[in-house]
């Protein structure tokens, strides 16, 4: 613990972890509400209701690395580019480059 937090007094501490508390609630809430929502209107089942939970994140995980792989211009698997290894059937790939500068830098040269 650092000397600036053993300084501080437990109700300080209680009040900085209120917000955290009050979203937790709120969240809880929400997805008590559209889990009935999505067993009373549309019938799912609770198994069912939980693969419609998790669809949501993994879609974000996925997505998320689809999109930094193809904006950061990646190079992996010994040359393969990234839109190669998400798009296989694709034959848009630029050559690696042999210079150490990075395009970025190139670039950037260029506007200045």
């Amino acid at each position: 613990m650092l000397a600036i937090q053993r300084n501080k007094a437990p109700s300080f501490l209680a009040l900085l972890a209120l917000p955290a508390t009050a979203m937790g609630f709120a969240l809880s809430v929400q997805i008590s509400a559209l889990s009935w929502i999505l067993t009373t209107r549309y019938g799912l089942h609770i198994d069912e209701i939980g693969l419609v939970w998790a669809a949501g994140p993994v879609a974000g995980i996925v997505g998320q690395l689809a999109v930094g792989l193809l904006s950061d211009d990646a190079w992996f698997l010994e040359g393969v580019g990234s839109i190669t290894a998400i798009k296989p059937w694709t034959s848009f790939t630029r050559p690696m480059r042999s210079d150490s500068k990075s395009a970025h830098a190139r670039t950037a040269g260029t506007i200045l």
